[in-house]
């Protein structure tokens, strides 16, 4: 560990003298480090920190003992710092001393600090704020670290409200216009500001909505929706401009949805955004999927299924032909997993054409068919003119309907693998999903090859998680013991203070064997169904879900949220 983390030097003891006074380390510990410290020539607290007898929360906490101070780490009180409390000491005098106001009671003001005994801190501070000043020990690297998150984050907000004030002084309507086409002024550096971020918070989707008198930004990372900025109401009609300029939409046209894409280059991106705009009561609203180009790689390493799931699903893809749907809500990475078996196929082989509303993403050497109601052109009609053109393999983006349907099913009894994605909550729904759109059972028996469906849950945040005890409320609804040892994150700087950071897939596999294809005929019960696949090695979500918790990969709240929550 550098030197800098290292806390003060104390004037009582020796760090090691201390823990073992204290009872925190045995006498062989203390020799120990005294043998590796003349040794290496290093500090107490690096040595500590090096031969792993104690972590660096730790020792500073033992420190703060010593002094007689209260120590706090860092990443159990980040959703206790408030904006109108740090807004109390300077950027300058916080980065410089290493100190963050924490808590305010009256005329007490509790400091974070990584040397209490700094008095001249201290003295500073009280002068700055008028507050007796509580010293409040923290650990310096981490202190250093949301100190610098905590002013980017207040600045970038700033530049982006400055950014549309700047665009709602300077523009008349020509000028607007003109700087749109050369790709200046400050709409347009906010914009591109915009992109940025959501490119670098690895972010799903933008939304920019007008509420009576301000804009709230906000884009959805790991699945969930988190508030970027409110800027200026003012602003809201050159920046939906701007957007409508990039995505060749009729900028005139405020009555009326529109939908729209582009694509951004920006210093370390490439982005390509599909828009919507929506009128709303208080102006346009717009929201913008992000895709982000550099960072897909459809491959089955990305996926995250398990050795046992991948061997599953390469056998469903290997079929010459059949029937193959994925299955889960929007968001649930269904897209992702079918454009990776889509790339396992992609040969010079075989011709596989694809029929997408909208074309997710461009892949060489296969033909893509954008659906266009406007024109006529919905996935049926497109469906049955590229059955003329040889196909191998389809891709239809969503079944929605019967005629859709009808020509999957039938395509796929004629000698086409056919891959497409259906809205249930499970696999073995699919099959009864099909009957209700009017599928007859032997159809849907002759051509279903298999079935997957799958989810999207957040994983804890590594840096800031923490143990949590399954309790007798989630035992009941996940079906572990009380009692077994789970993990949740607290939130940190590094995961935004939500605790999750990333998101993971689970899966649910059913291949339709003889013994399933007799049930469906025979019309049985979606309980013995389900047992019969069960019988056959079927991991159900819940099963998936379950052995996430165990592993301490995703957080017993996350697992309710989204695989329990319909029970």
């Amino acid at each position: 560990m550098p030197e800098s983390e290292a806390p003060m030097k104390l004037s009582i003891n020796r760090l090691e003298d201390i823990l073992l006074a204290q009872g925190e380390i045995t006498k062989e510990q203390h020799a120990m480090v005294r043998k590796y410290i003349m040794e290496n020539k290093i500090s107490s607290t690096v040595a500590i920190t090096d031969l792993k007898i104690k972590d660096i929360n730790g020792i500073y906490r033992v420190v703060a003992d010593a002094l007689g101070v209260e120590f706090v780490p860092i990443i159990d009180r980040y959703s206790r710092l408030s904006d109108e409390i740090i807004a109390l000491i300077p950027e300058n005098t916080c980065k410089a001393f290493c100190v963050l106001p924490w808590e305010l009671n009256g005329n007490e003001l509790k400091l974070l600090i990584d040397n209490p005994q700094n008095t001249t801190a201290i003295r500073e501070v009280q002068d700055l704020t008028g507050k007796k000043v509580v010293p409040v020990m923290a650990v310096g690297k981490q202190l250093k670290n949301i100190i610098e998150y905590y002013f980017k984050n207040k600045h970038e907000k700033e530049q982006m409200l400055s950014l549309t004030k700047q665009g709602i002084e300077s523009s008349g309507v020509v000028k607007m216009a003109e700087s749109f086409t050369d790709g200046t002024g400050p709409i347009v550096e906010f914009i591109n500001l915009l992109l940025e971020r959501a490119s670098l918070t690895k972010a799903s989707d933008i939304h920019i909505k007008p509420n009576e008198n301000d804009v709230r930004i906000r884009m959805r990372i790991d699945g969930e929706l988190r508030e970027i900025a409110r800027v200026d109401k003012n602003s809201l009609n050159t920046v939906i401009s701007r957007i409508k300029v990039l995505s060749n939409l009729n900028i005139a046209e405020k009555r009326i949805p529109q939908d729209g894409a582009f694509t951004y280059r920006g210093k370390n991106c490439l982005l390509e955004l599909r828009v919507s705009i929506l009128p709303s009561l208080f102006g346009e609203s717009c929201v913008m999927r992000v895709i982000d180009k550099k960072g897909v790689d459809y491959d089955f390493s990305g996926l995250g299924m398990s050795d046992e799931d991948e061997a599953v699903f390469r056998k469903m893809i290997s079929r010459p032909d059949g029937l193959i749907l994925v299955t889960g809500p929007t968001g649930s990475g269904k897209s992702t997993t079918l454009y990776t078996a889509l790339k396992e196929l992609n040969k010079p082989s075989v011709n596989i054409i694809t029929v997408e509303d909208p074309v997710e993403s461009p892949v060489k050497d296969i033909n893509q068919v954008q659906v266009n109601s406007q024109v006529g052109l919905d996935f049926s009609a497109a469906l049955r003119s590229i059955l003329r053109h040889d196909p191998d393999i389809i891709f239809i983006g969503e079944i929605r309907d019967n005629e859709t349907a009808q020509i999957a099913v039938r395509s796929s009894i004629t000698g086409h693998l056919v891959l497409s994605t259906l809205h249930t909550n499970d696999a073995l729904s699919a099959i009864m999903r099909l009957c209700d759109m009017g599928i007859e059972k032997y159809l849907v028996t002759s051509s279903l090859s298999g079935v997957v469906a799958q989810r999207l849950l957040k994983r804890v945040c590594p840096e800031c998680s923490v143990d949590h005890k399954i309790t007798e409320d989630e035992s009941k609804i996940t079906g572990l013991p009380v009692g077994t040892v789970t993990k949740v994150g607290r939130g940190c700087m590094n995961c935004g203070n939500t605790g999750y950071s990333g998101r993971i897939a689970i899966y649910e596999f059913v291949l339709i064997t003889k013994e399933l294809r007799k049930a469906i005929l025979e019309g049985v019960t979606m309980d013995e169904l389900y047992d019969i696949a069960k019988g056959q090695g079927m991991i159900s979500l819940k099963d998936s879900c379950k052995e996430l918790l165990l592993n301490g990969i995703t957080s017993c709240k996350e697992a309710v949220r989204v695989i329990y929550a319909k029970e």
